[in-house]
């Protein structure tokens, strides 16, 4: 008998009226401190009765409370301690598994990188995924930490297509951690780190980037808007262009025995070249690197500059790898980026390049359970 498996993901795109107005009151008190109900009428721009009718529900589900700590003495809303219930971010990359455990307040609490296989693609290959879970469950010093939920981030080459593998990874990260396990895409993970976490995006409409593909996230206030199948609207534009993956021609080439430095820094194996081996080997000057990256850097502008004449975005933010200046990539991406977007916005969207670190992705997922926790009432 075959059993039908769901993957739960994050809210996003179309949330509905009812979950956009939560998100909006989310979006003015995720903040450290604390607001009254006229502050999240002026931030949100919600009428007074329908942010108290939320906060009635808000406070019964003990997600927000009242302070009376402002200087000013009026009585103001916070986030809630949420029962002590922390939320928890996992991603696994080629070292291993990343964790991150955020309070109820939002702040981290605890980091744990974690030796274990990679999960990459395993269509139909359930034990292996089952054995790396348990991996997980094994080493971790979080089993037994209270969790509200937990956010999974699958790798690229998961998404869309290997639902029964993401959902057995997720169903058995949920036994081991007693919690609701919901699923992120990468990109969508890293740019509400970025959006979260970066004080010169916070408050601005963000077209984020990730790698040299270039698959797209669009952020305004807490509202995400991620990549679709074609006929989706405006979201389908966001997929990424994977015909300009400088990764993926450099591992063709290296494996056709064309000379680069790339071979000796991935020790002749192709399968584990990343955007960071290219960058690193055109910074040296390998003349093969070089040229990959102009053409991906083009090519990316290009993209970039089409989506910021869809989207109403003040910056582009880049991320996955290409967010540094190694191999002049950006220098490359702004020149194309200058050429193609629309007068009207030539010198207004700014380009920057995002935080990096490995657990830029784990760090996302547990910025969004908190996020979706705003969401479910």
């Amino acid at each position: 008998m075959t059993i039908e498996r769901t993957v739960k993901y994050f809210t996003s795109n179309e949330a509905g009226k009812d979950k956009e107005c939560a998100l909006k009151i989310y979006g003015a008190v995720a903040n450290p401190g604390s607001l009254t109900v006229q502050e999240i009428a002026k931030k949100t721009l919600l009428p007074v009765e329908l942010i108290l009718e939320k906060i009635k529900i808000f406070e019964e589900k003990k997600i927000l409370e009242k302070t009376h700590d402002r200087a000013d003495g009026l009585c103001g809303l916070r986030c809630a301690e949420v029962s002590g219930k922390g939320f928890l971010g996992i991603s696994f990359d080629s070292a291993g598994c990343s964790m991150v455990v955020l309070d109820s307040m939002g702040e981290v609490s605890r980091k744990e990188k974690l030796a274990v296989p990679a999960l990459k693609t395993l269509r139909g290959r359930v034990g292996e995924i089952k054995d790396i879970v348990k991996n997980v469950s094994n080493l971790s010093t979080f089993r037994g930490i209270p969790l509200r939920t937990a956010g999974l981030v699958i790798s690229e080459s998961m998404e869309g297509k290997e639902k029964k593998g993401i959902s057995v990874a997720a169903e058995g990260l949920a036994k081991a951690f007693k919690c609701e396990v919901l699923v992120a895409k990468r990109a969508t993970a890293a740019a509400y780190a970025e959006k979260r976490s970066n004080p010169s995006v916070k408050d601005k409409n963000m077209l984020y980037l990730h790698t040299d593909s270039g698959e797209g996230v669009v952020i305004e206030g807490e509202k995400i808007t991620e990549s679709r199948a074609p006929g989706r609207g405006n979201e389908s534009y966001l997929r990424a262009w994977d015909q300009f993956d400088a990764v993926r021609i450099a591992g063709e080439l290296v494996k056709k025995g064309v000379g680069t430095d790339i071979v000796r820094m991935v020790q002749g194996n192709a399968e584990d070249i990343t955007i960071k081996h290219v960058l690193m080997a055109a910074e040296e000057g390998d003349e093969l690197a070089k040229d990959l990256v102009r053409r991906a850097a083009l090519a990316l502008g290009v993209r970039a500059a089409y989506l910021a004449n869809i989207f109403d975005v003040d910056v582009v933010t880049l991320g996955g790898g290409i967010e540094g200046t190694d191999g002049g990539f950006r220098d490359h991406m702004k020149e194309s980026f200058s050429r193609f977007v629309l007068s009207g916005m030539a010198g207004k969207v700014e380009i920057t390049g995002g935080i990096s670190g490995d657990d830029v992705y784990s760090l996302g997922a547990a910025l969004l359970c908190r996020r979706e926790m705003f969401t479910e009432v």
